[in-house]
């Protein structure tokens, strides 16, 4: 038995991050011209020592794809906010397992004259890693799910 756990566990420390669950409003989409970027920071145990990183890796790839990035939100402006969260495990010392997700969100006056908010949402494992390289396993996460957004935000412009 203790094999086997075993066997899963290293199968899933070399698992790489993986996003999981995507959504995308097109129309919404279209409409971003630019980003106001927020982590929250919700992982425990020294898995996540500088969160700026993510918010880094984030701009730069926003930027580079031609979005702009505001240091505050303004009129116009997505809210892109990044949360990762995970804890150290207790069977397996100097280890952390996490979840990273990413939210763009925007209040809208809708039709009945109530505020909502269009999303784009990422859902991504991070999964189980040694604490010091779990940092980059979250930088990973982070840049394959903003690297998808900026695909499907270039995508609803070209419509």
């Amino acid at each position: 038995m203790r094999r086997l756990l075993f066997a899963a566990v290293v199968a899933l420390v070399s698992m790489p991050p993986a996003a999981t669950a995507q959504v995308y409003d097109r129309q919404q989409l279209a409409k971003v011209e630019a980003v106001h970027i927020v982590v929250h920071n919700q992982a425990e145990d020294g898995c996540l020592p500088s969160p700026d990183v993510l918010k880094v890796e984030a701009e730069t790839l926003l930027r580079q794809s031609g979005v702009v990035v505001r240091d505050a939100v303004t009129a116009g402006a997505y809210l892109l906010e990044i949360l990762p969260t995970a804890g150290s495990v207790a069977n397996f010392p100097d280890s952390c397992f996490g979840n990273v997700q990413i939210k763009l969100t925007r209040g809208e006056m809708l039709a009945d004259r109530t505020v909502g908010f269009v999303i784009s949402a990422h859902d991504g494992r991070v999964g189980l890693a040694p604490k010091s390289t779990f940092q980059d396993r979250f930088r990973s996460a982070v840049n394959l799910m903003v690297t998808a957004l900026v695909k499907e935000i270039h995508k609803a412009h070209s419509l």
